[in-house]
């Protein structure tokens, strides 16, 4: 278990530090705004992707990402438990 977590970290230690977070709870999902002002959606399942255009519908999914980024501890932080609980081991 130690050696997974060490590799978790290591993995965090690649990623940019201007990416941005990922929703990825139950669904791999994109947010973008395009030039001209409107955003999209892009929505991923085992099946398909698809792109979301209707405003309302995406509205929904900036939602579901603010409340899921609303619990989430910042990157760092995460990156630091892990790395201490792999430590721990």
């Amino acid at each position: 278990m130690q050696d997974k977590l060490l590799r978790v970290v290591e993995a965090a230690d690649r990623i940019p530090r201007s990416a941005d977070s990922y929703v990825g709870q139950t669904w791999p999902l994109v947010l973008a705004s395009l030039p001209g002002g409107s955003d999209v959606a892009y929505l991923e399942d085992q099946a398909e992707g698809r792109v979301i255009t209707d405003p309302d519908r995406v509205a929904a999914l900036v939602r579901a990402w603010d409340a899921i980024r609303s619990v989430a501890p910042p990157r760092d932080m995460s990156r630091d438990l892990i790395a201490r609980m792999a430590n721990e081991l």
